[in-house]
């Protein structure tokens, strides 16, 4: 399956639709110890925020991530992380007066990975950006990630209590996105009810993930992102709104 052809593996550290926390670290070792010149992205979008995230520890060539969703900063920000490799292999496309300098026979390149940045950003949303990990970082990131992992946990254990509720959550220990659905009930007037409650959930459709969601035959679920500020009482109250739909 690896073979000279590849020329990029590409990994979701934490898909939006199922739980999963893949492990990137073991995946980047297998990948280099095949031997194989293959470009290595991590995906760590869902992750940030909520788990350790090592661009090193990964052995990625890139690591991107959102601002938005578990670290909790401003929509239209994020990072990437270039390992070494990719500095000195790589020339980006397209170059503006940020990424590289305009000389008479050519561009210079940016130093680091600042060459694979553009001109025009927002610098209102990269100091939010910057206080929301300020924020993460003052309260601390293992005591983040325990929190949310424990809350996940007692999310799954009410939920799949309930009569026609199905937790689809998948590996041997899922990250904090929790996912369902109802024997009774399509995932889209189920995120309805459950909004209709006054319990914030998101509703996932076959176009957020296609080649998963019909793998598994799933038309819709609905997501439950718990996260440190939560509770378990707010949790035993999304649990009794879906029992009282059944």
């Amino acid at each position: 399956m690896l073979g000279p052809d590849v020329a990029l593996v590409a990994v979701n550290q934490c898909p939006s639709q199922n739980g999963l926390v893949n492990d990137v670290s073991g995946i980047g070792a297998a990948l280099r110890a095949s031997g194989s010149d293959a470009w290595y992205l991590v995906d760590a979008c869902q992750s940030f925020g909520q788990l350790p995230v090592s661009a090193s520890a990964s052995g990625a060539d890139f690591l991107a991530a959102t601002g938005r969703k578990f670290i909790r900063g401003p929509r239209g920000t994020g990072f990437l992380v270039a390992s070494d490799r990719a500095l000195t292999e790589l020339e980006p496309f397209p170059l503006d007066l940020h990424s590289a300098t305009w000389q008479p026979a050519g561009f210079d390149l940016a130093p680091g990975a600042t060459r694979f940045e553009s001109w025009e950003k927002s610098y209102a949303a990269m100091l939010g950006l910057g206080a929301a990990i300020d924020y993460a970082l003052d309260c601390g990131l293992e005591s983040i990630a325990a929190r949310i992992q424990y809350l996940a946990a007692y999310a799954r254990a009410s939920l799949a209590a309930i009569p026609g509720v199905t937790v689809l959550d998948r590996g041997s220990h899922p990250g904090g996105i929790v996912t369902m659905t109802h024997s009774a009930i399509a995932a889209p007037d189920l995120a309805a009810r459950i909004k209709a409650g006054g319990v914030n959930v998101s509703l996932s459709t076959p176009d957020y993930s296609r080649i998963d969601f019909d793998a598994h035959g799933i038309a819709g679920l609905v997501r439950v992102s718990p996260h440190a500020y939560n509770t378990t009482e707010e949790i035993d109250r999304l649990a009794a709104i879906v029992e009282s739909l059944t």
